[in-house]
């Protein structure tokens, strides 16, 4: 009898070891190819224009099990995208494969770190078709509505914050040719919230750009309103308090991108990679030298620090 269970227990042994390893095959199946859990990510993205990595890294991980035969979802050893550098590897290997399929509709996922905040990166579905300079097409807006958007990007990209104070937002109104209601205005804000379009930031009492806005408008922010471009992420700067700005060539850096350089070089010179107003390679040291002094281009010049550059 005792024999009889080793052997029923070995037996169910093998069967659990050929499941586990048949799910497992499922799943690199699942991942390398582009099918139902890739679609149900884009599906996702296309209702929301933008999900945070760490959020579609999670409904990527529930859309796998989902689509693992029955037997298989209890055996599965699903990606757990615990780390940053498995998430970023599982998103690479998904924006490859969507990015396949988008190329034919002239769409495709671009990663966006968050210009107000460096922890936070979003996937963005993004039209490769650049906005025309009267905003026409954006947002599905009538054009009274687009000529109030306009007013509000001139303020944004104006004061260097970033942001409008709603109450000014609102207010602009009145220097449409065709004057809107307030009402009216706050319909477009709370659409724009829900698109992600916009972020309201109630405790701030302002408007900001999302980061689906900044991809999406980024060459309208360029060239109709002068914005700089980071030289790394080629992204506009659209937060004056989240940049640094050589002291040589004047070019403006993320923060998020000079962090990501700086690893990248790792321990190496850092040198900017801005261009000259003659179009030359600017090469700036920026490496960490005490005995720079202030005005040095080896200094980069972090807007928003609260040191005295004096010192």
């Amino acid at each position: 009898m005792s024999e009889q269970r080793r052997h029923n227990r070995s037996g169910a042994a093998e069967v659990d070891n050929a499941l586990v390893q048949q799910t497992e095959r499922s799943l690199q199946t699942l991942m390398s190819k582009f099918g139902e859990p890739h679609q149900r990510l884009l599906q996702s993205l296309m209702d929301q224009g933008a999900l945070p990595t760490e959020k579609a890294c999670a409904l990527f991980r529930q859309s796998l099990r989902q689509s693992l035969r029955e037997g298989e979802r209890e055996a599965a050893r699903l990606p757990e995208y615990r780390t940053s550098e498995s998430r970023k590897q599982a998103i690479d290997q998904i924006i490859n494969l969507v990015n396949d399929r988008l190329r034919v509709i002239a769409f495709r996922v671009i990663r966006a770190v968050d210009d107000f905040d460096a922890q936070t990166e979003y996937l963005v579905l993004a039209s490769q078709r650049a906005y025309s300079p009267s905003l026409a097409e954006f947002a599905h807006l009538s054009p009274d509505e687009v000529g109030l958007l306009s007013k509000w990007l001139e303020v944004i990209m104006g004061e260097g914050r970033g942001s409008i104070d709603q109450i000014v937002a609102l207010n602009k109104v009145v220097e449409l040719p065709n004057r809107l209601s307030r009402d009216r205005a706050q319909a477009v804000i709370d659409r724009l919230a829900r698109s992600n379009w916009i972020v309201v930031d109630n405790d701030m009492g302002v408007l900001r750009l999302h980061q689906r806005a900044i991809v999406e408008l980024g060459a309208y922010l360029k060239t109709q309103l002068d914005a700089d471009e980071c030289p790394l992420c080629k992204w506009p700067v659209v937060n004056a308090d989240l940049h640094g700005q050589c002291t040589r060539c004047e070019c403006r850096v993320h923060r998020h991108c000079m962090a990501t350089l700086t690893r990248a070089v790792n321990g190496a010179q850092l040198k900017c990679p801005g261009k000259r107003p003659d179009g030359r390679d600017c090469g700036a040291d920026w490496s960490n030298d005490e005995n720079a002094a202030p005005a040095s281009p080896m200094n980069l010049r972090m807007e928003g620090d609260t040191t005295d550059e004096s010192d």
